[in-house]
């Protein structure tokens, strides 16, 4: 059996700092210069295409992020042209998926499937797992993307949005899912793996096993009253019998592994090293050595799990744990929690769990730069002010966004909400708002007054980058 789909990483690159993610961190050092040759990208292409459906580039970085990305689209477009039946299947964080950034593949041919890494829609809970990144500068390109695609002359794209899961962004997730019914995608949700993070052993869902449980079901239904798939890795384990029945699934050998029966990809490193598991450690051979098709066709360790006779390390890996009714070991995780530090509890206090401990990473000049980024990024459009106009991104949503509830309603809602203090709420509703009525002089008045109130300054398109930057000093 053969691999359907390749990453082939072009970088290490990221434009983010993701606090769960080893990419930035100093267990892997990104040195300048760390990106794939052009000479050995060329190669790789000329081996792929006859090999592959599904063809990424980057799996361990940014692929926008690529300071060669100008070249090496042109190389990517010539050879993914010539069949056009092959899919561009792209992981991306998507704050730098606009416009600019992706003009490099006007003309693309071939269908686009973006997997948009998204971990929250809050801005302070994004920023703080995420930083410097916003979440709504990600969430505005890809509200844009099928506008910019089409200017760029390229298919609409496929989008699917994968959550990486810690207690911080947990009660996010049934915004993450509206924001998914926006975009009539699915979502996908999964474990932070703890690759020596100790944010990662502290912040992992594997601490609140029976409490995760419950809101991802919760999600589960909340997904199906809202038209969204919601997916996700197995549940916990809580009770003894599922426990049980944990270890005798795990011992099973003739359970093979996810990667095969699924989402078979394999990756080439911007080295040329070859590897076609979850174990980023594993590397079958280099394809400056060895042709890509000769280190697909192995014998190892791999291929016999596969088959149905796993042996170590594919025993415990993650990737055929997945096959499993439950999982319940955090080490298969790459995690560190002792068993005593687990609350199987359904209820739980979740100031004294640590849910809100991220809080304290942001000041008030944090908080104040952040939100005034977020109003501003949705409605100012200052940042682009020195730019040529484009299309609004709310263009394209459908006009029966907010469904059964009505206008009056709604803005009702947001102003009573103002009007006892509730602001996270207001604000939140507002947003939708303006998103399904973006000419409305009287809701945006109404977001002005509590803009004002707050300290956040909604800022009109007309003024300059200077007016700005003093507005920005505000307290």
């Amino acid at each position: 059996m053969f691999p359907t789909r390749i990453n082939i990483s072009t970088t290490r690159r990221c434009n983010l700092n993701c606090i769960h993610c080893f990419v930035n961190q100093d267990r892997v050092p990104v040195e300048d210069g760390w990106e794939m040759s052009m000479e050995l990208f060329e190669d790789c292409m000329a081996q792929a295409m006859p090999l592959f459906q599904h063809i990424g580039l980057s799996n361990l970085g940014e692929f926008l992020s690529d300071t060669q990305f100008i070249e090496r689209a042109r190389i990517f477009k010539a050879y993914m042209n010539k069949k056009p039946d092959v899919w561009f299947d792209q992981v991306t964080n998507a704050t730098l998926l606009d416009e600019e950034h992706l003009a490099p593949l006007a003309g693309l041919k071939n269908p686009v499937l973006y997997v948009l890494s998204i971990d929250a829609v809050d801005p302070l809970i994004s920023y703080a797992i995420r930083p410097p990144g916003l979440s709504t500068q990600a969430m505005k390109n890809i509200r844009n993307i099928n506008q910019v695609h089409a200017r760029l002359g390229m298919q609409k794209p496929t989008i699917v949005v994968s959550v990486t899961l810690l207690k911080r962004n947990l009660l996010d997730c049934f915004n993450i899912i509206d924001f998914c019914r926006e975009l009539g995608c699915s979502v996908y949700f999964r474990h932070a793996m703890g690759q020596g993070l100790e944010v990662n052993n502290r912040e992992s869902l594997f601490r609140v096993p029976v409490f995760s449980n419950k809101i991802l079901r919760k999600c589960k239904a909340y997904g199906d009253s809202q038209g969204v798939k919601v997916s996700f890795e197995p549940l916990f384990a809580q009770t003894s019998e599922e426990i049980d029945l944990y270890h005798r699934e795990r011992n099973d050998r003739s359970i093979p592994c996810r990667i095969f029966t699924e989402r078979y990809i394999s990756k080439v490193d911007v080295n040329g090293d070859y590897s076609c598991c979850y174990n980023l450690a594993r590397v079958h051979g280099n394809i400056k050595n060895i042709p890509l098709a000769k280190l697909m066709d192995h014998n190892d360790n791999v291929i016999t799990s596969f088959m149905g006779r796993p042996i170590a390390p594919c025993t415990l890996c993650r990737g055929r744990q997945m096959q499993l009714s439950y999982i319940h070991e955090p080490a298969v995780f790459d995690l560190n929690i002792p068993d005593n530090e687990r609350c199987y509890y359904p209820d739980i206090n979740l100031e004294e769990h640590g849910f809100f401990d991220w809080l304290t990473t942001l000041d008030q000049k944090k908080i104040e730069q952040q939100l005034r980024k977020h109003w501003n990024m949705l409605f100012g459009e200052t940042s682009h002010s020195k730019r040529s106009p484009s299309p609004s991104p709310y263009a394209s949503l459908p006009p029966d966004l907010l469904q059964n509830e009505s206008r009056d309603n709604l803005l009702k809602q947001a102003i009573d909400n103002r009007t006892i203090g509730n602001y996270t709420q207001s604000l939140k509703i507002f947003e939708r708002l303006v998103q399904a009525f973006p000419g409305d002089t009287e809701i945006k008045s109404a977001l002005d007054d509590i803009c004002r109130e707050l300290g956040l300054c909604v800022q009109e398109q007309s003024q300059s980058e200077s007016n700005l930057d003093k507005k920005e000093e505000m307290p």
